[in-house]
């Protein structure tokens, strides 16, 4: 399970318009998922066995699945912090915040351009994340 932002952050970022706390809120999980925790946490809370062993075997040709586990545990946190307020896509830009209308996709910072490019991620906002 993720941890929950602190507590101090929130306060800060309560005051923050909706858009702005949606992004910081993002960016505060893609560290605690993304940079901070091991590959071995993500694998053992996000990954099936058959993307663990598809990742081991060629994490270079791999990362996609650990990029899938990334997601998995953004939304879970998502799901925790703000119930019901953001919905997931599986397909097209990753998710659609319900209060503020805002459309974000996750990704990697080598992801952006390419994702740019397509006509459906016109006016997104991106969160990126490095993996390990």
């Amino acid at each position: 399970m993720m941890c929950p932002p602190n507590s101090l952050d929130m306060q800060r970022d309560r005051h923050a318009p909706a858009r702005h706390q949606t992004t910081a809120f993002l960016r505060q999980q893609r560290r605690g998922t993304g940079q901070n925790y091991p590959v071995t946490l993500l694998q053992s809370l996000f990954m099936s066995n058959k993307e663990w062993a598809a990742y081991s075997s060629n994490p270079a040709g791999g990362s996609r699945f650990l990029g899938t586990a990334v997601h998995r545990a953004t939304v879970e946190t998502l799901e925790m912090a703000y119930p019901e307020r953001f919905i997931y896509n599986r397909v097209g830009p990753d998710f659609i915040d319900t209060v503020t209308g805002e459309v974000i996709e996750l990704t990697t910072p080598g992801q952006v351009g390419a994702h740019m490019a397509k006509p459906l991620y016109s006016g997104v906002t991106f969160s990126t994340y490095t993996l390990p």
